[in-house]
């Protein structure tokens, strides 16, 4: 499920539960970049293993099948992109054979780095059953919240009439268009419950 990152909505969130904080733009980041982009890593866990292994092997298998070819087949190859491709000029990439090789190589050695990383420090794979997103954007608030009010987050919340920390989670939720089962904004003792039930979630609470 994607989520709308809407920043002006999200600061204002932050704005009205903690008008002292010094960098509201900042926290909307973190919440939005961090809790979203990066929602299963943040917590220890990385997502889609058998598949980013498939596509290293499948990239490598392209970049060989490239380089394999003769001079005519890849250069017609590229000129089938040519119009597609922005041209004379582009700061990155002098022409399109050169974007494309360049992007081959980048996107299979960043899966490669993600598989070498989940090794070397044992990630276990994440579970699809659970809300890794609604987990992480508790997390990075419970974060939020302590470091702007030097006080303890709580790590549980009633599901009818949450208290200060649960009604700032819950209108973050609301800003990024969480939604449970029956359409509603996903509440903060659900999000809370998701976190608290990652596995090892205390050797990733900072």
């Amino acid at each position: 499920m994607s989520h709308k990152k809407d920043y002006g909505r999200l600061k204002n969130a932050i704005l009205k539960h903690l008008p002292r904080c010094g960098d509201p733009e900042y926290r909307a980041w973190q919440i939005s970049a961090m809790g979203l982009g990066s929602s299963a890593f943040l917590l220890g866990h990385q997502r889609d293993v058998a598949s980013l292994e498939s596509l290293r092997r499948h990239l490598q298998g392209a970049i060989s099948c490239l380089e394999d070819m003769q001079e005519e087949t890849r250069t017609t190859i590229y000129r089938s992109i040519e119009f597609e491709f922005p041209g004379q000029g582009h700061q990155d990439f002098k022409d399109a054979e050169d974007f494309v090789q360049i992007s081959l190589v980048k996107i299979r050695d960043t899966a490669t780095g993600l598989l070498k990383y989940a090794r070397r420090y044992r990630i276990p794979d994440a579970k699809e059953r659970r809300n890794w997103e609604a987990a992480a954007v508790a997390h990075i608030c419970r974060n939020i919240w302590e470091s702007e009010t030097g006080k303890k987050a709580p790590t549980s919340q009633r599901f009818h009439g949450p208290g200060p920390f649960g009604r700032f989670l819950e209108e973050v939720l609301e800003a990024l268009e969480f939604r449970d089962g029956d359409g509603n904004t996903l509440r903060a003792a659900t999000a809370l419950r998701s976190l608290s039930s990652v596995p090892n979630k205390d050797q990733i609470e900072r």
